[in-house]
């Protein structure tokens, strides 16, 4: 498996790189890594897409998810069937976010094996005898030389608050319903955990790496803005909830098929349990 991945996905990017920066006048290792990026998410933008909406969907059911939590806060076992059904009912890939971002590790894997030999393609024994090379590489961007750490820390910083903004964005606000919720507690100190390990780790390494994330965390976060304003006017032209002589009920408001709640179900923010009421 290794070896599959090394030679569908690793090798051939390397040589991608090679080639992006032959091809571009002045032979600029930062113009040939925004390129390259811009081209990799262009290819992942419907898994990212499908990966956005999913995060979407599951802020959206959170409600739901914090419902069950409350009606049944010492049974793990009836919360984890009525969440599943939750999942199944609401299409919710609890996995489905994770895929572009194991797309993108032989991305790094393969700017790291470039850039840790400098750059140069006598040294790179990857590269293909088809691949045109260029003679001399411009290795900076900026004045910042993408083959060592960014000392100066401005690829890091910048790939940090880049990764701030595209995860609050996605992030479910607190409110008192999922204060005590450890799932929501941990998502908001990702906020934070992770630009700042973004930061640290993107200093240890070739400049090339933060500048791809930067450029990447860029993409993704234009990506998620335009995919939620989609989704909020999707949302205002959707029917109110209503009113019954039950209580609080609400339509299934992103059905294809809307149909009320059966009466008898006990309901909240528009969850449908199995819990009955005692005759």
């Amino acid at each position: 498996m290794k070896e599959i991945i090394r030679q569908v996905l690793y090798i051939p990017l390397v040589n991608l790189l090679i080639f992006l920066i032959w091809l571009i006048p002045g032979h600029s290792a930062g113009a040939a890594i925004i390129i390259l990026t811009v081209l990799i998410r262009f290819i992942l933008i419907i898994p990212s897409r499908k990966a956005t909406q999913s995060q979407l969907k599951m802020r959206e059911i959170q409600p739901k998810v914090d419902e069950i939590r409350r009606l049944y806060p010492d049974d793990r076992q009836k919360q984890s069937l009525e969440m599943m059904e939750l999942y199944k009912r609401e299409n919710v890939n609890m996995f489905g976010s994770c895929l572009p971002m194991l797309i993108q590790l032989p991305v790094l894997l393969g700017l790291y094996y470039a850039f840790s030999n400098g750059l140069d393609p006598s040294r790179v024994s990857l590269v293909y005898d088809f691949v045109p090379r260029a003679a001399v590489i411009d290795k900076t961007f900026f004045g910042i030389d993408l083959t060592k750490p960014d000392h100066t820390y401005i690829l890091p910083i910048l790939a940090g608050v880049i990764q701030f903004i595209q995860t609050k964005m996605m992030t479910p606000k607190r409110t008192k319903d999922n204060k005590t919720d450890p799932s929501v507690a941990m998502q908001q100190n990702m906020v934070y955990m992770f630009p700042i390990l973004t930061i640290m780790i993107s200093r240890s390494f070739a400049a090339a790496l933060p500048l791809y994330w930067a450029v990447s965390s860029i993409f993704s976060t234009v990506q998620q803005y335009a995919i939620m304003k989609r989704s909020q006017q999707a949302h205002k032209n959707q029917p109110a909830a209503v009113e019954t002589r039950h209580g609080v009920s609400q339509i299934e408001e992103r059905s294809d098929n809307i149909r009320p709640i059966k009466e008898g179900t006990q309901t909240k923010h528009g969850v449908e349990l199995t819990v009955r009421r005692k005759g």
